[in-house]
This record gives structure tokens, sequence and C-alpha cells, in this order.
């Protein structure tokens, strides 16, 4: 009889353990206006995209800015993520979808074609950025100055 006192502590000892639940669809926080990365010369309009940018449901949402001079038109994207290892599988998840993607070795990025239009992606720290609209020496003389104000 003086073990019955243990019978209960015993038997919660055995139930199952409780299951987990299944963790939850990351949110991202809301995005702020990052127009002022954003090169100022031929600069025409900037927009702040809430969610989905670049119509990736992958993506969350942040800045685009829309440029143009006599002979071309291109748009420059930024979004931030929570980490670089986050915006460098944003940037292997893009250059899956790319059209003919190839590396960029000088910026660790990827040209293509998205959607038909040529598309320069790439990283740096914890942002996602992409040149929209130029060929792939524009794009890139147009990402030099605007990484460098990326920070």
């Amino acid at each position: 009889m003086r073990i019955l006192w243990l019978l209960p502590v015993l038997l919660a000892g055995c139930s199952s353990p409780e299951v987990p639940k299944p963790a939850a669809v990351a949110k991202h926080a809301p995005p702020v206006d990052q127009s002022r990365k954003m090169p100022l010369e031929n600069r025409v309009s900037t927009a702040l995209v809430d969610d989905h940018i670049l119509d990736r449901p992958w993506l969350p949402g942040g800045t685009t800015a829309h440029y143009k001079t006599r002979s071309k038109e291109w748009d420059l994207v930024l979004v931030k993520a929570n980490s670089p290892s986050t915006a460098a599988i944003w940037l292997l998840d893009y250059k899956t979808e790319l059209e003919g993607s190839k590396v960029v070795p000088s910026f660790g990025g990827f040209f293509g074609s998205d959607k038909g239009r040529p598309a320069f992606v790439f990283t740096k720290g914890a942002w996602l950025a992409c040149v929209l609209g130029l060929s792939e020496a524009d794009a890139d003389t147009v990402a030099r100055p605007f990484a460098l104000r990326i920070h």
C-alpha cells in the first residue's frame, strides 16, 4: 500500500508526449520605403510594394524605382531580408526562374531573362537587388553605384 502514492507519478510519466504544432508560415514585417538607397539620376518614380514584389510568392514587399533616359528605361528593385542567408536563398530561387541565367562573377549575381525582360539580380548583405530592363553591360554600369548605396 505504501507504493500507491507513487502510482499517479508513474502514470504521469507514461503519458504520450505532446505533439508539436506545425510551424506557422513566416510572416514578413511590412516593408519600409528604401527609395533613399535608389540613385536619383534619371529617376522618374518610386513605389513601395507591400508583398510579393516582382510577382514572386516567396518574396515579401520592397521598393521599386523606375528610370528613363532618351533611349533606355529600367527598374531597380530592393528587398530587405532578415539575414544574408535568406537573401542568398532568394537569389538562388530567382535564378531558377530566370531564362538563360548566367553567373556574373564580379557581383556574385545572375543575369538572364525574367518573363522576356533582361534581369540582373544580386545580393549585398541582407539585401536582394535587381536591375530590370537593361542589357548585361548596361545593368552592370547601373548596378555598381546602386550597390554602393545599399548598406
